[in-house]
């Protein structure tokens, strides 16, 4: 079990090697070399193919006409022979129904000489019977009281015929009977050769009793001219009597000309013989090596056997082989030939193409191809010309664009200046007041340079939550100088949920702009004091941040119009026109936070006249800025 099991994986094995070797011949061939070759292949591929079932399909229908020529042959010559051994039994039958031999038969002859007087005398008037069929060479009645009486002149009788044993078989059954091929013993005749014969009892019409024997002699030769039709030459013709012996059809040795493949058929019969003949049906037998027809006589249960070998029949299907192999070669020069001017005109341009690419890979961007191909080698041509041309206009793009962003860190550097300059005077302020002993003034300048320097020194677009609220503190301060207590600020949020939210990123200057509007457009226009709260919250994956004032509110028409405009894009608040300053805050962070997470998250605002307004900011819970959606909006 084991070494099958090792052996099988071997084989596998093996197989696969060789699978993993023509895979690496292709691989290490030439593009041209796998066109010729494929070509080749298949080309040949189809000859065969096509020769070999054209071969199979040809001699098929050969097998099948032989078969049918040599059915209707053997058929024709079974007829022949039933129609010669009919008319041998309708002679035979003559002979016995006439009256001349019915007085003859009865007649006791008182001596030898009285007796052949009258076979003379029978002779002479026999004469006549060979007008039924010439191929009877003889009508021979034997009585039991010695008379012999016979129809061919040019024999004679030798012996007496009642001492043979098919005389004693034919009286004794008084039924007809067919003796096979047999030289005659009772009959001398001139050329010496073998006859088959038939004997009838001769029946006393007087009486009813048996009187003697009808038998006639038929020349072998006939039935072997008649048998060799059948197979035209083509192969060998026997006859098997009813115990399955072969006969020969002439005296001395068989014609056959392949005793082996004779003896080889008549087993095939014997072996497939039915109890019951079937008497005027041709039967088809078939081996690998011969064709064989059989049909059983209707006089006699003999058969009739004609045996082709299928070398014979399929020899003109040979002539297709050669045929092939000979188209098979024409076509394997044709394919080379053919195949090595297809693959030269698909290669040649594909190695023109190459040296092209190599051109451009060493910085030759001006390089191009001129075809005026239209298959899709022009296309590839065309595209390369046109990659080319592509890459040009990017450098160019590329070259430009790097220029233009020179010039505008230049600019960026130039503009760095003023803030420093802002920087700068205000530290100057601060350090004035606090020597003249102005400590509100100094704390608000701290308060206003602080703001200045995270609106525009801090160059990131993502901030975190942290540093925001600390710039809305900053803000909150510089408003206070302002309102004193009129105004309070109160920050929200969970103390659980403290650290992860505060560690939130988020678009810089996203809550100062909203608590701005709520200052100027809430709690500035109310009557007392105003409150401003900043509540923070997680929700799953989202930020919640909102914004609150308990200022004068606004009607719901306003309310609507406004949170319609913050459901468009940037593009559609473009050409607004002109809003209130608070209206352009809010539209520029919810336009921002579109471009950096999606239209799914933005603001949206709440308010009821006289009471107050909330603007709900809602925004990803991201802590990396790799997590943002566009990240393109960041460059």
């Amino acid at each position: 079990m084991r070494m099958h099991i090792r052996e099988t994986i071997k084989v596998y094995m093996n197989k696969w090697t060789g699978f993993r070797a023509c895979r690496d011949l292709g691989a290490r061939l030439m593009l041209k070399e796998k066109m010729i070759l494929s070509f080749a292949a298949t080309s040949t591929g189809i000859v065969v193919l096509t020769g070999v079932l054209h071969y199979y399909m040809t001699a098929s229908r050969i097998l099948k006409e032989a078969e049918a020529t040599t059915v209707q042959m053997v058929g024709n010559a079974c007829q022949d022979i039933n129609e010669l051994f009919l008319q041998t039994f309708q002679v035979c039958s003559a002979m016995n129904d006439n009256i001349s031999m019915q007085k003859l038969i009865r007649r006791q002859f008182r001596s030898i000489k009285e007796m052949y007087s009258y076979d003379l005398e029978g002779s002479m008037e026999m004469m006549v019977l060979p007008s039924y069929n010439r191929d009877i060479f003889g009508v021979y009645v034997l009585g039991d009281n010695g008379g012999r009486y016979k129809s061919n002149s040019s024999s004679f009788l030798v012996s007496d015929p009642r001492d043979t044993d098919w005389y004693r078989i034919i009286h004794a059954t008084g039924q007809a009977q067919w003796f096979p091929p047999h030289e005659n013993s009772y009959v001398v005749s001139t050329p010496y050769t073998s006859y088959v014969s038939m004997g009838i009892p001769f029946i006393d019409k007087a009486t009813g009793r048996t009187k003697g024997v009808v038998l006639a002699d038929i020349d072998s030769d006939k039935l072997s001219g008649i048998a060799a039709r059948a197979v035209s030459g083509a192969g060998d013709v026997f006859l098997m009597d009813e115990r399955n012996r072969i006969m020969n059809l002439t005296a001395g040795e068989g014609p056959w000309k392949d005793r082996d493949g004779v003896e080889k058929a008549r087993r095939m019969v014997e072996e497939n013989l039915s109890e019951i003949p079937e008497y005027g049906v041709s039967h088809v037998l078939k081996d690998k090596g011969q064709l064989v027809v059989y049909q059983t006589l209707n006089q006699t249960d003999w058969k009739i056997v004609g045996v082709i070998p299928k070398a014979s029949i399929t020899r003109s299907a040979e002539y297709i082989k050669v045929l092939m192999i000979m188209l098979l070669a024409l076509a394997v020069v044709i394919s080379m030939i053919l195949s090595e001017i297809v693959a030269e005109s698909v290669t040649r341009p594909l190695f023109t193409l190459v040296k092209a690419m190599e051109q451009v890979c060493a910085g030759n961007l001006e390089t191009s191809v001129k075809t005026e191909r239209r298959d899709e080698i022009g296309v590839l041509y065309d595209s390369f010309n046109h990659m080319t041309g592509e890459m040009r206009n990017l450098i160019d793009t590329i070259y430009r664009e790097q220029e233009k962003l020179r010039r505008e860190e230049l600019k960026a550097l130039q503009a760095q200046i003023n803030p420093h300059f802002l920087y700068n005077t205000l530290e100057s302020i601060r350090s004035e007041a606090l020597i003249a002993g102005l400590t509100s003034v100094a704390d608000m300048t701290e308060a206003l340079a602080t703001f200045f320097r995270y609106t525009i020194s801090k160059v990131e677009n993502l901030v975190s939550v942290e540093e925001e609220l600390e710039n809305c503190r900053t803000y909150f301060r510089i408003q206070q100088y302002r309102f004193g207590s009129r105004l309070s600020l109160s920050i929200e949020c969970d103390p659980e949920d403290r650290e992860e939210i505060y560690g939130c990123r988020l678009p810089k200057l996203t809550m100062q702009p909203i608590l701005e509007n709520s200052i100027i457009h809430g709690t500035e226009c109310k009557i007392g004091t105003g409150h401003l709260s900043i509540h923070l919250e997680r929700s799953g994956q989202r930020l919640l941040i909102r914004i609150s004032d308990d200022g004068v509110g606004m009607d719901e028409e306003v309310l609507s119009r406004m949170n319609d405009r913050l459901g468009k894009s940037g593009q559609a608040f473009a050409s607004q026109g002109s809003e209130t300053r608070g209206g352009i805050a809010l539209i520029n962070v919810n336009n921002r936070i579109h471009l950096l997470f999606g239209e799914e998250y933005g603001l949206h605002v709440f308010s009821m006249p006289g009471v107050g307004t909330d603007v709900e900011i809602n925004l990803p819970a991201i802590t990396n800025d790799r997590d943002l959606k566009n990240k393109e909006a960041l460059k």
